[in-house]
């Protein structure tokens, strides 16, 4: 029996400790919801920017967020919560 990992407020939370002394947001996350959805959230945030119903298209919104936000990297993840690739923005 495999188990997900889903991003959630708590999870978010607790990468948003970590991440307070930098303010800037470096990197983006597009992860699965409980929803359903693929979600596009900030480092520093445990809230969504946006929700998509396709990884393909919050990956897309991802890029150009960044691009505005000077971010420098999205990380996009699997359903299963493991890290599926990296991107350089």
């Amino acid at each position: 029996m495999s188990t997900k990992s889903i991003y959630t407020k708590a999870l978010g939370k607790a990468v948003a400790e970590g991440a307070k002394k930098d303010s800037v947001v470096r990197t983006l996350h597009v992860a699965p919801s409980y929803s359903g959805k693929w979600v596009v959230v900030p480092q520093s945030s445990v809230k969504a920017v946006r929700a998509f119903a396709s990884q393909k298209s919050a990956i897309e919104f991802a890029k150009k967020y960044a691009n505005a936000k000077s971010a420098t990297e999205v990380v996009v993840y699997e359903n299963s919560g493991g890290v599926k690739e990296r991107i350089a923005v």
